[in-house]
């Protein structure tokens, strides 16, 4: 493993660490029950390794560590925005904002692809990346519609959360 990439997942323990314990206030044995371990293992985090990327991906799942995901997402170039956990009615909306998040994520991702130096057009963009743009954004569009749909439903009252 490079050094940069050793030096990463370390800071990527050690914040999660300090969220799981500080943060959120989760004991030693209750991280290391969440994801199989001893609680032995789980104290020598992050001075003496760190643990393999299942078990990070376990704790992430039960434990929803939001400062954790923000480092990650900043790592490759985005966001994160953690969305409440719900049922029923709400979770509709729910659905719908992370259905218009992921597209309208794609399409900034297709954008920094076209006019990045290295693309069909240099800097500029060029008819086919227009149009492959174009099909990103209607797809935004069409998530966007389908959220307003699930909120005029509750603005008529036909549905209430």
């Amino acid at each position: 493993m490079k050094e940069a990439d050793t030096r990463a997942t370390y800071e990527l323990t050690r914040l999660m660490m300090w969220e799981l314990k500080e943060k959120k206030g989760f004991t030693i044995a209750e991280i290391a029950e969440a994801a199989g371990l001893s609680p032995k293992t789980v104290e020598k985090y992050p001075a003496e390794g760190c643990p393999t990327l299942p078990t990070s991906i376990a704790w992430i799942r039960h434990f929803r560590p939001a400062e954790t995901m923000k480092y990650l997402a900043k790592q490759g170039g985005g966001l994160f925005v953690m969305l409440p956990e719900s049922d029923g009615k709400v979770s509709k909306i729910l659905e719908g904002l992370s259905a218009l998040g992921t597209e309208f994520s794609d399409v900034v991702a297709s954008v920094s692809r076209a006019i990045s130096p290295a693309s069909e057009g240099g800097s500029e963009i060029t008819v086919g990346e227009a149009k492959d743009l174009l099909t990103e954004v209607n797809e935004v569009i069409e998530k966007a519609v389908a959220l307003g749909e699930a909120l005029k439903e509750v603005v008529n009252g036909r549905d209430k959360i």
